[in-house]
């Protein structure tokens, strides 16, 4: 059934856009983060992606449509194309906010699993657009069909204005830059990405928020080989092998 989603996945690391919600209940989603914005303010939901799943589900930045976009079924069914039957999802599935005009931002071009030391390095993140998001406003920046092969050095950033951890930043080759392509979504609408895809954000130069909501996976059998990923949830099928303490 996801016969071409999985080679799409598999050739170029990604698939984008797939639709979630359809518009009136994301719509409603993007209401309800609205509120969370007048609870906590701008400032705590700018720092949001230092929180995980914890924080998201049952915490501080608690919102009830996290756990529907995490486990809709139709993501879900090509979360488990791509992974198995088994799947969960772990404690560093996190909000991604932003606010415009942001010249002197960005997110420097890095691969996921270069900081989780999952084993095997094999990870699926869902980014779920809560609002439209395309160049003006910050969206994903890919660099297609880089999750092959090697995980590439990450250095310190020379450029000004990286809000990656600790500043760090793959120095992209020429070829890399050439085939670099913009990831547009609407509201309700996600991108499947690979955890070994290179990728980063742009700057922003529209007074429009993004936020996003991005749920990453992994098979329950995946060992963890430093204590960033420690826990997770069970979304389909079983997990036989005790990894991971419960999220809720």
């Amino acid at each position: 059934m996801y016969a071409d989603l999985v080679a799409r996945y598999t050739n170029e690391g990604f698939v984008s856009p797939i639709t979630i919600c359809d518009p009136p209940r994301a719509t409603v989603i993007c209401q309800e983060f609205d509120r969370l914005e007048q609870r906590v303010g701008r400032s705590t939901l700018e720092q949001a992606h230092k929180e995980g799943a914890e924080a998201i589900l049952k915490g501080k930045l608690k919102c009830d449509f996290v756990l529907e976009v995490a486990t809709n079924k139709s993501l879900l069914d090509r979360i488990s194309a791509l992974l198995g039957e088994d799947i969960m999802l772990i404690n560093i599935s996190r909000f991604f906010c932003r606010y415009g005009p942001d010249l002197e931002r960005f997110t420097g071009w890095h691969q996921d699993v270069t900081f989780l030391g999952l084993d095997p390095p094999k990870m699926v993140t869902a980014w779920y657009a809560i609002d439209d998001v395309d160049e003006k406003n910050g969206c994903l920046q890919v660099v297609p069909g880089s999750h092959c092969g090697r995980i590439r050095q990450h250095t310190e950033s020379e450029r000004r204005g990286n809000i990656l951890n600790h500043n760090r930043e793959i120095a992209l080759t020429a070829d890399d830059l050439n085939t670099a392509i913009h990831l547009p979504l609407r509201s309700g609408e996600a991108c499947l990405f690979s955890g070994s895809l290179i990728h980063g954000a742009g700057k922003i130069t529209t007074p429009r928020r993004r936020a996003a909501l991005a749920c990453r996976y992994i098979q329950p059998s995946t060992v963890a080989r430093n204590s960033i990923v420690n826990a997770g949830l069970v979304v389909r099928g079983q997990d036989n092998y005790n990894n991971y303490g419960p999220i809720m």
